[in-house]
């Protein structure tokens, strides 16, 4: 494979900085109340999201289904995510990896819960125009329980 040029170089640079903005903006949209408008605008129509735990949803439509599903259940949240790991396939392609830590509220049938959810992203990335966007999201999740509960029982690697 012969090596980059500067100028390609550079153009990864930015389109690394560009994804990792990217996740960040998903994630701040999801600590803000999971808005389903403002997270599928993220999303190319033919994406996908999916969670372990969670299901699979395809198309934004089924995507923004989902989020809008969140919003009771999930009271709140605070994704840390740490780790990047950004690879491309192409020019306009890419994929990430990001660990995360997330406390979060859990409404369990009325009753309130503190919950803890770590996890790994393993996203693809789609360049269309001048705008990265996602092209799937997948949760791997370790595991997702209340604090009072504990997860040396379901954590999973």
């Amino acid at each position: 494979m012969a090596e980059l040029t500067l100028e390609q170089r550079v153009a990864r640079l930015e389109a690394h900085n560009d994804i990792c903005k990217l996740m960040a903006e998903y994630l701040l949209v999801a600590d803000q109340g999971y808005d389903p408008d403002g997270i599928t605008a993220m999303f190319i129509e033919e994406s996908s999201w999916e969670g372990d735990d969670f299901g699979r949803h395809i198309g934004r439509q089924a995507i923004w289904d989902f989020f809008d599903s969140l919003s009771g259940a999930l009271v709140f949240a605070a994704h840390f995510v740490t780790n990047p790991i950004i690879t491309f396939t192409a020019d306009d392609r890419a994929r990430g990896a990001w660990r995360l830590l997330e406390p979060a509220t859990v409404n369990s049938g009325g009753t309130l819960e503190s919950s803890l959810l770590v996890a790994t992203y393993d996203n693809e990335f789609v360049k269309i125009g001048d705008q990265w966007m996602f092209q799937s999201v997948h949760v791997h999740v370790n595991f997702f329980e209340p604090i009072s509960k504990g997860w040396a029982e379901t954590a999973k690697s």
